[in-house]
């Protein structure tokens, strides 16, 4: 039974081989190793130049593409210069503030600092109650002008027993030149019992470092006369209403006027401290202590009358619209 099976496999291979070959009509011939590899590189270097040829076809035509994109893109710019349409096309020839479009003079908006305001100043309306007598004294001034240019009449006055003792009376033209700074150029006329006097004037007000308000001139008057005066002041703010505020003054001349009750160097110094309530901004009532001393050859002339050194108390009203 068994080689009956052999022999039946080895009858059925046989005619299995017969039939392909029947349908193929021939054999492939057998190809040695070494030639099928040649043949299989040889195709390999073919594909390589072939996609290497391809490659630079593609890079040439991208950059001319690029390039007739770059030419027309400086064209179409050139077009659109050129092209460009006049702003006054479609306007009939009008411009603006000119013509029938033209504004009335009324009708203009202006700036705060193009405008023209003016104002009063009050800085002293004071009792002071001295060891002696009673002194009322005024000290402030009237402006006109903006916030650059301002025309000043500013005053000092001061009355013992009802009558005009002295007086300092200045016109001032203020430039403001920074922020926090004016310069300032005056005419100033001096009235007292014994003399008058004429100075000329240029100075510095304005706000120093750490708030400090300073009000400094110097002053050349006739026959040689020279003159300064310095102020420094301080609000310190108790509440946003009760302020409280210290002030030093110095006077200097660059002579003795015994006449005038000046001395050489400092001739007259004050050192002050007030005490204010702003009901509103433009109205403070005060109260405050001042200590005023004559120094050198004009104490010797103050001493007599016993106002060389003075102790005095004030209430007073500052106010300004």
């Amino acid at each position: 039974m068994r080689q009956d099976i052999v022999s039946f496999l080895f009858m059925f291979a046989m005619a299995t081989q017969a039939s392909a070959q029947d349908h193929s009509g021939h054999i492939m011939p057998s190809m040695p190793a070494d030639d099928m590899t040649m043949e299989h590189e040889s195709m390999e270097h073919e594909s390589m130049e072939h996609e290497s040829m391809e490659h630079e076809s593609m890079e040439h035509a991208s950059m001319e593409h690029a390039s007739m994109e770059h030419a027309s893109m400086e064209h179409a710019s050139m077009d659109s210069v050129s092209d460009r349409r006049d702003p006054h096309e479609y306007s009939g020839g009008y411009e603006r503030n000119k013509g029938p479009y033209a504004l009335a003079e009324a009708g203009h908006s202006g700036m705060a600092d193009e405008a023209i305001f003016f104002g009063l100043w009050t800085d002293r309306f004071e009792n002071r109650m001295g060891h002696i007598e009673d002194v009322q004294e005024y000290s402030g001034y009237a402006w006109l002008g903006n916030s650059y240019h301002r025309l000043m009449l500013k005053s000092e006055l001061e009355w013992r027993q009802a009558s005009l003792e002295e007086s300092k009376t200045e016109l001032v033209y203020s430039r403001a030149f920074s922020p926090f700074w004016d310069v300032q150029f005056a005419a100033r006329y001096d009235y007292g019992d014994n003399a008058h006097r004429q100075w000329l004037g240029i100075g510095l007000k304005g706000m120093a470092p750490y708030w400090l308000e300073v009000d400094a001139t110097l002053y050349a008057g006739a026959e040689g006369h020279s003159a300064a005066s310095i102020e420094v002041e301080y609000d310190l703010l108790l509440t946003q209403r009760l302020i409280l505020q210290p002030k030093v003054g110095m006077d200097f001349y660059g002579d003795s006027d015994i006449e005038a009750g000046h001395s050489k160097g400092l001739s007259k110094s004050k050192m002050g401290i007030r005490l204010r309530y702003e009901i509103t901004r433009q109205f403070a009532p005060y109260v405050g202590y001042e200590r005023v001393h004559h120094h050198g050859e004009a104490a010797e002339v103050f001493r007599p009358f016993d106002q060389h050194n003075e102790d005095l108390w004030m209430a007073g009203i500052r106010f300004w619209f």
